[in-house]
């Protein structure tokens, strides 16, 4: 009788055990950018129109959609991170800009600085600094030097 206490101890131990990392593990799930309640927003800038504009969550099955381009940067040298290259080609999702109606939107970064929206990736396909305030994003500090003609 003291053995069969013993062994539901032991399962109730593991049983709560395994719930607390199932909750640990949901809690602490990385975030993609594109968000997951009906009300966040995620930030793109039109390449076309050269305009910043956000999408809801309800919003990207509508207007985002993926497009293969040429990984010398073909539509503005974009390599973001969403990116799946396949040899020189490589697969970018894109949105449709509210502002010219073209599907020339990139995922774009928010400068914690001055809130400003900008192209996460520059026509060269490197990484851009905010037009703004010159925010760096490798260093997360004010662009010097030659970081300055980056942002183009």
């Amino acid at each position: 009788m003291n053995n069969d206490r013993s062994r539901t101890k032991l399962l109730l131990a593991v049983l709560l055990l395994a719930v607390a990392g199932g909750v640990f593990i949901y809690m602490n799930q990385e975030d993609d950018g594109m968000g997951e309640a009906a009300g966040e927003t995620s930030d793109w800038y039109c390449t076309a129109c050269q305009k910043p504009f956000q999408l809801t969550t309800a919003e990207l099955s509508e207007k985002m959609r993926p497009e293969m381009r040429d990984a010398s940067g073909d539509g503005g040298g974009t390599e973001e991170p969403q990116a799946r290259g396949r040899g020189d080609r490589m697969l970018v999702n894109v949105a449709k800009c509210p502002v010219c109606n073209e599907w020339k939107g990139e995922a774009a970064r928010k400068c914690p600085e001055c809130g400003e929206l900008f192209r996460s990736r520059n026509s060269k396909g490197e990484t851009a600094i905010c037009p703004k305030c010159q925010w760096d994003p490798s260093t997360g500090h004010k662009a010097r030097g030659e970081r300055l003609n980056v942002g183009e």
